[in-house]
């Protein structure tokens, strides 16, 4: 599995609740497909995503910037490409396109979208804006040396990213588009009130599974999947952040990743990175890790396997 291909979700789940990650990614047990009349949040957000890509399309292809003076004429468009993008998750959900809810979503979606493209000119260095990529691929490769192996093992790392942009320094940025709250606090490892030591920070970023960690964890993993890019790999000191839709007046969300080099004694992003995901992927092969439920219920109120291990 860990040749085929982990992505950061998936070693999210594993820290979660590794009984979780092994019916998933290694049983493959398949979730039940329900007919949903309403689309929920998944659907939500698939329609805010696609809608974005589909309206900053056009300057993706041509290679020209985002000024203020192009959202005029993107606006227009948000209520039409929104509607599009609704009917197509109605068809592909078997939903009812007539269904309040979905309509209600809709216009939440309209919403959202215009209020992001109205505070593009007030967010500082964000326009004009250079999108090198949409929904793309990202990948990379770290060998582990794992014990008893006479040879270090490929360990792959994959992800979409839902837009890259072209810094005006020449370094690169991904962007990780969330539906739903994200709040900046949650991105500090550190912690602000009594701010933890390298070594710790470096341990909750292995270890921790919490909503704020789980998405450092994403960003970190973005940054260097950019970073190591084997054919147009981006500049150092490239940046991963996350727009939250619910937070558009915070503008991006970054996490300080400094503490992982602090925390290796390697100077080097990437060399100090594929030190710590070796050792993830050493402890995901440990034969003494055992495969346990998670010990916080409250991950297992949605949970799709919830049914198996009695939970």
């Amino acid at each position: 599995m860990l040749e085929r291909g982990l992505s950061p979700s998936a070693l999210n789940e594993y820290i979660s609740c590794t009984l979780k990650f092994y019916f998933s990614r290694l049983a493959r047990f398949q979730e039940n497909e329900e007919v949903e009349e309403a689309l929920g949040t998944d659907g939500f957000g698939t329609v805010v995503h696609d809608a974005l890509e589909h309206l900053l399309k056009p300057f993706e292809l041509d290679g020209r910037d985002i000024t203020a003076a192009d959202l005029p004429d993107i606006l227009k468009k948000v209520p039409a490409e929104v509607s599009r993008q609704l009917r197509q998750e109605e068809a592909d959900r078997q939903a009812r396109p007539d269904d309040g809810l979905n309509h209600v979503l809709g216009q939440v979606a309209v919403r959202l979208i215009r209020k992001y493209l109205e505070s593009l000119p007030h967010q500082p260095g964000v326009l004009p804006l250079r999108i090198v990529a949409q929904e793309t691929e990202m990948a990379a490769t770290v060998f582990a040396d794992i014990p008893g192996e006479a040879e270090p093992l490929p360990v792959r790392l994959f992800g979409r990213a839902d837009r890259i942009d072209a810094l005006p320094d020449g370094r690169r940025r991904v962007v990780d588009y969330k539906t739903g709250l994200v709040e900046g606090r949650e991105l500090n490892l550190r912690g602000r009130a009594k701010p933890l030591s390298t070594a710790d920070t470096v341990e909750r970023l292995l270890t921790e599974s919490s909503s704020g960690a789980d998405k450092v964890r994403q960003l970190w993993l973005y940054r260097f999947m950019l970073e190591s890019d084997a054919l147009h790999p981006a500049p150092p000191g490239s940046e991963a952040a996350i727009l939250s839709m619910r937070k558009i007046d915070d503008g991006l969300l970054t996490a300080p990743l400094e503490f992982i080099t602090e925390g290796t004694g390697e100077p080097d992003f990437l060399r100090a990175s594929a030190e710590l995901v070796a050792r993830l992927a050493r402890r995901i092969l440990d034969p003494t890790e055992p495969i346990r439920k998670t010990d916080d219920l409250a991950k297992c109120e949605y949970c799709p396997y919830r049914g198996i291990c009695a939970r």
